[in-house]
């Protein structure tokens, strides 16, 4: 996913230039490409909330607040409502001080092996007053695809 004008002609760009892949060396020749332009907004509401359903494992906690998390001076409702703001604030999106977002959530502990690493990580649901398209990601290691989530339709 991507965000922004100059986003969509990049990616235009690098899909019109694919023709194999390369995989440890296997080439890949016979590859179907398919690329989705769409526009949605991320949105700030005050009487509706949202439910969005983790499609990927969430990683939410850094060694310092993982030991809050611990002591339960931390919480995943604190953890996503920072990640939101991180996200709005990288996207010039400023909430004013009446505006509060709020989190509730619903996630099983699990984890992940990431560099022989293991982190501990999140599945589940979390409901907000912010209005996301699909696939969007909060966390640590967005990039990777790590805390994707889309809206859960009732």
């Amino acid at each position: 996913m991507g965000i922004g004008e100059d986003v969509t002609e990049i990616n235009k760009k690098i899909f019109e230039d694919i023709d194999y892949l390369d995989i440890d060396g296997n080439l890949i020749f016979d590859i179907q490409k398919e690329i989705e332009i769409f526009e949605d907004e991320i949105e700030f509401t005050r009487n509706k909330i949202y439910e969005y359903r983790f499609v990927t494992p969430y990683l939410p906690l850094n060694e310092k607040n993982f030991s809050k998390y611990l002591k339960r001076e931390y919480t995943l409702e604190q953890a996503i409502t920072n990640n939101i703001l991180e996200v709005l604030k990288g996207l010039g999106i400023w909430l004013e001080k009446e505006n509060k977002i709020y989190v509730s959530t619903d996630l099983q502990i699990t984890s992940r092996d990431l560099k022989n690493v293991n982190m501990i990580a999140f599945i589940g649901t979390f409901y907000t007053n912010i209005k996301f398209p699909d696939y969007f990601s909060l966390g640590k290691r967005k990039s990777l695809g790590y805390g994707t989530f889309v809206k859960v339709e009732k």
